[in-house]
């Protein structure tokens, strides 16, 4: 989980202005409306989707809001140890972010505490994760960036979280992580499959 946050206003119209065909050339409408249909259709079979719904277990969601309370105190600074931690553990992944994180770091911010806060409606979540997992394969990110994503952001909030932090709120971020990692690869994996082509 990285630091774009799905537009919820966004148009039909304007997805199609940014997205390239195979050809370099903007995709089109039917392009856009493959796309549509390929992340809104369901990609895991009934034994996964069964255990996706085991990591949303409702039993998670006060302890992951309670933490999220550490993070919104100081976004910036919890979003400045996430980058700095993750161009440490993985420094080749630098070059897909600009020189000035400040923007990108407000927004690491504001798309956790959206998944967090959208807990509750787990289903009307789905479709914008796979929608910002599309987006990143548009940034150049591979399946393989989210194990490391996610290994450190557990570890930034554990180092943000202090004391607060026990293994029982380790684990609730794990299922939380393997939840938005699995949707976000799904829609980079649909829009792989209608043909978008990336644009880094």
């Amino acid at each position: 989980m990285s630091d774009r946050p799905p537009d919820r206003s966004d148009t039909g119209q304007t997805r199609h202005q940014t997205m390239a065909s195979s050809d370099g050339h903007p995709a089109s409408a039917s392009a856009w409306s493959d796309v549509d249909a390929a992340l809104r259709r369901p990609v895991m079979n009934a034994a996964a989707e069964s255990f996706v719904q085991d990591l949303l277990s409702k039993t998670d969601h006060p302890i992951l809001k309670h933490s999220l309370s550490n993070v919104a105190s100081d976004p910036a600074a919890f979003a400045g140890r996430f980058y700095a931690n993750l161009f440490a553990a993985m420094p080749g992944l630098r070059v897909l972010f600009p020189a000035d994180l400040s923007e990108q770091q407000m927004k690491l911010a504001q798309t956790l505490a959206m998944v967090v806060s959208g807990l509750d409606e787990s289903d009307a979540m789905v479709p914008l994760l796979r929608r910002l997992g599309a987006a990143h394969r548009g940034y150049g990110t591979k399946p393989a960036h989210y194990q490391v994503v996610g290994d450190v952001l557990i570890k930034t909030l554990s180092d943000t979280c202090g004391p607060d932090w026990n293994d029982d709120l380790e684990r609730s971020w794990q299922r939380l992580y393997q939840w938005v990692a699995a949707n976000m690869i799904a829609g980079a994996q649909a829009a792989a499959h209608a043909g978008a082509k990336p644009k880094f």
